[in-house]
């Protein structure tokens, strides 16, 4: 947080779907700034390239600084993100060319994922700091966090190797 007062609102859209809210929001408590707050969200929704791929995600965050000393200031904070990602690959890509060399000619947007495939993940973050200035020349910090998460993923992905671990479908689907 900073003693002056500001704020920022962005949206953002793009392709497939893709849209991003922002709110940035700094506030001084008191006359001189020296207790301050920051608050910031932020949200994102899109679909993907790929077929039933989609990400959504939601982010928080409050943040607290107050002056003990003209010298020294004391932080504290918590953050809260959220993600969850549908139909997602899991690093499994379709191939460009079939094992005898062929290309395969899939649409791009073809997806080895299974239709309940998913992902989502959920952090809790506090953390704190004390700064001290001793003069222009030399300061020091202290900070402290502590995190905890949650996840839980349903995954599977259609993948076939032959020719060792070279991943190329056979044109029969083999």
């Amino acid at each position: 947080p900073r003693k002056t007062r500001f704020g920022s609102a962005g949206i953002t859209v793009g392709s497939w779907g893709k849209k991003h809210l922002t709110a940035d929001l700094n506030q001084p408590l008191n006359a001189d700034g020296s207790v301050r707050a920051r608050f910031v969200v932020s949200g994102d929704d899109s679909d993907s390239f790929r077929d039933r791929e989609r990400s959504k995600s939601v982010g928080a965050l409050a943040s607290f600084a107050a002056d003990l000393t003209s010298a020294t200031t004391v932080g504290l904070g918590v953050q809260y993100e959220r993600r969850r990602l549908d139909g997602a690959t899991w690093g499994t890509n379709v191939p460009i060319w079939f094992a005898d060399g062929t290309p395969t000619n899939f649409r791009r947007s073809l997806s080895a994922a299974a239709n309940w495939s998913y992902s989502e993940r959920a952090t809790k973050t506090v953390f704190g700091s004390l700064d001290h200035r001793f003069n222009s020349d030399w300061s020091t910090r202290l900070t402290a966090s502590f995190a905890r998460g949650t996840t839980d993923s349903h995954l599977a992905v259609a993948k076939s190797n032959s020719g060792g671990s070279m991943g190329f479908w056979n044109q029969d689907g083999t």
